[in-house]
This record gives structure tokens, sequence and C-alpha cells, in this order.
């Protein structure tokens, strides 16, 4: 009798493991953070070369190793965040240019109302009680001159 070989069964490639995500942090989480400085980055890298020459420098669960990869992860992390707010102004910017068309829309309006409450005002001085908000916020506002501009 003859027997059957079987072929052993391919398994399925691993599936990928899902990246880390890391949870919106609170505003106590985020005011515990420390804040980096402009530079933090290649300063980062720049300490890692200088401690690498160091034989005699130990920081306690610290390697050279370890300070680069976290520089390493921060400009990642700062490369993905510029490219998130990029794509967000550009998306923003029709909108942002809607809120601009129709904002002068409405100034144009309130000027137009206004040039007509002065037109009216020769007749009727009391209009202009009743339109005194929109007097108000249309005055011309210069700032006030300090005794050292002259």
């Amino acid at each position: 009798m003859a027997t059957k070989k079987t072929k052993p069964k391919k398994q399925a490639p691993a599936a990928r493991k899902p990246a880390k995500k890391t949870a919106a942090l609170s505003r106590d989480g985020k005011s515990a953070l420390l804040r980096g400085r402009d530079g933090a980055v290649d300063l980062g890298f720049d300490i890692a070369t200088t401690w690498e020459n160091e034989k005699g420098l130990r920081v306690d669960g610290l390697s050279v190793a370890k300070l680069r990869a976290r520089a390493l992860k921060t400009r990642k992390v700062g490369n993905k965040r510029t490219q998130l707010e990029e794509k967000q102004a550009r998306q923003m910017q029709p909108v942002a240019d809607a809120h601009l068309i129709a904002t002068d829309s409405l100034w144009r309006g309130l000027l137009d109302v206004r040039a007509a409450v002065a037109l009216r005002a020769r007749v009727d001085p009391t209009i202009e009680k009743r339109f005194a908000p929109l007097i108000e916020a249309l005055k011309n506002r210069r700032p006030a001159k300090d005794a050292t501009q002259k």
C-alpha cells in the first residue's frame, strides 16, 4: 500500500505588531514633562559621541547607545509631527481662506451700516446712541505715545 506523503503546512507569515500607541496625555501629565530646547536632538548626538570617548563616565540606567536611541526617536517623532502639521495646514488653508472672505464681507457690511448711520445722524442725532456699539467698535484706535516717542 502506498502511503500518501503529507507536506508540512505553511505557516502564515507573522502579522506585524501594531505600533505602540501613546495615550493622550492629561494636562497634569504634560506639565510634568521636561521641554527640550531647540537643537536638543543634535546636542544628544554630540554628547553621545563625546561620552563614547570618555571611558570613566557612568550613568545609572543610561548608556551611549540608549542616549543615541533616544535622540533618534526624538528626531523621528519630530519629523512625523512636522509632516502632520504641514498636512493639516494644507487642509486648513481653504477653510481659512473662506473665513477670511466671510470676515471681509461682514466688515464691509458693517462699514456700510456705519456710513448710513452717520448720514442719518445729520437728521436724527439719537440714532448714534442706538448704534453706539458699532460706532465704538469702528473707532480708529491708535496706541498712545509714551514720553520717549516724539
